[in-house]
C-alpha cells in the first residue's frame, strides 16, 4: 500500500534509491541520507523502536521487512549496518545499493552479532 501511496517507482540511480525509500517515510529528518559513496547509498533511522537497546538483532531484522519491500520495489537491496536493539545505539545505520550489485562487503547488523558468538 505505501509502495502504491508514496508513489516509489524503479529507481534509475543509487541517488534515487535513496529518495524512494525516504518517501515511505512521514518526516525526511527522521530518516536523513547520510552519504552516497561509489554505488551506496549510507543513510540513518532516527525513530524511535520499541527494540531499542534489546540487544534482540534477530528481532530488528524481521522488523525491517518493510523497508526491505520498499527498496525491492525501487530495484534495490536494502542492509542494517546498525541497529537501535543494539544496547547504546539510539538510531539505526542502513545501506542501500541497487539490485545487481553485490552487498557482500556490508556486514549486517543481525550477523556481526552471529559471528561474535562464533568467535
Amino acid at each position: 500500500m505505501t509502495v502504491r501511496t508514496k508513489g516509489i517507482r524503479r529507481a534509475g540511480s543509487v541517488e534515487e534509491l535513496g529518495a524512494s525509500w525516504q518517501r515511505a517515510f512521514p518526516a525526511k529528518k527522521q530518516v536523513p541520507i547520510e552519504k552516497v559513496e561509489g554505488n551506496t547509498v549510507y543513510a540513518q533511522i532516527h525513530t524511535p523502536c520499541p527494540l531499542r537497546g534489546t540487544g534482540d538483532v534477530d528481532a530488528c531484522y524481521r522488523m525491517m521487512e518493510f523497508d526491505r519491500e520498499v527498496l525491492r520495489r525501487a530495484g534495490g537491496q536494502f542492509v542494517v549496518l546498525d541497529s537501535q536493539s543494539e544496547p547504546g545505539r539510539t538510531w539505526c545505520r542502513v545501506a542501500m545499493r541497487l539490485d545487481g550489485e553485490s552487498v557482500e562487503d556490508l556486514v549486517q547488523a543481525h550477523r556481526k552479532q552471529l559471528n561474535s558468538r562464533e568467535g
